[in-house]
């Protein structure tokens, strides 16, 4: 029996940020084209504008945390700008790699 789209929504909102992030990764690797997760806020300037910022999810980069990969309970706080391809992204740890272009970026 397979499991029903309430048992998956459960499990899926259960997930840790990171988590989520790697199981969208996962999920979209051999769509066509780059599938990335992204967030979105935006700030009322006035009765009628509004201005958006938008960072995509960017997971930690294996090369600099090794096999035991990084916190699983880290909050996406960490920002950086890749300069590669012009993209805000945000992540759970200091080294990320852009889901983008791929380059690994910094965050502060």
């Amino acid at each position: 029996m397979q499991p029903s789209h309430d048992d998956i929504f459960q499990k899926v909102s259960a997930l840790t940020d990171l988590e989520f992030a790697e199981l969208m990764a996962k999920l979209t690797a051999a769509r066509p084209g780059r599938w990335f997760v992204g967030v979105a806020e935006h700030t009322d300037l006035a009765a009628s504008a509004w201005r958006w910022h938008k960072e995509i999810l960017a997971l930690p980069d294996p090369a600099e945390y090794g096999p035991e990969g990084w916190d699983r309970e880290a909050p996406f706080c960490r920002t950086a700008y890749c300069g590669s391809c012009d993209t805000q992204l945000i992540s759970c740890a200091k080294h990320m790699i852009c889901p983008i272009c791929e380059s690994m970026e910094y965050g502060h």
